[in-house]
């Protein structure tokens, strides 16, 4: 195979559940992608493997299996999402709480150096 330098993506080969997956798109410096591709396959696995022991042979269909890990990887990916959510409503209530105490406080400094500036 000749080597050419204006190929700009690569292709990059994950084992899922014990079959290969090819991503032909991966641009050649995105390393990141390529950890994070990886590191999800990897995930999966772990949660195929997690929900394949626990199925205790009441699952014998595989991808029942797989669809049941992918199930609750989303559900928990969702749940996150909403966690993060109230956290963030709950901070930007906060800040309004501040900016409303913030304000409080410039108007009773500002009554302050009036009274000290009639004096």
């Amino acid at each position: 195979m000749e080597y050419n330098e204006n190929i700009t993506t690569r292709t990059i080969t994950l084992v899922i559940d014990g079959r290969n997956y090819q991503f032909n798109n991966v641009a050649k410096g995105d390393e990141t992608k390529e950890m994070l591709l990886r590191k999800s396959a990897g995930i999966m696995n772990s949660l195929i493997e997690q929900k394949r022991k626990n199925a205790n042979n009441i699952l014998s269909d595989e991808r029942d299996i797989v669809v049941l890990a992918l199930l609750n990887f989303v559900y928990m990916t969702l749940s996150n999402e909403v966690n993060i959510s109230k956290k963030n409503e709950q901070m930007e209530n906060s800040i309004l709480e501040l900016k409303n105490l913030n304000f409080k406080l410039e108007e009773i400094i500002e009554s302050i150096e009036k009274l000290n500036s009639k004096e």
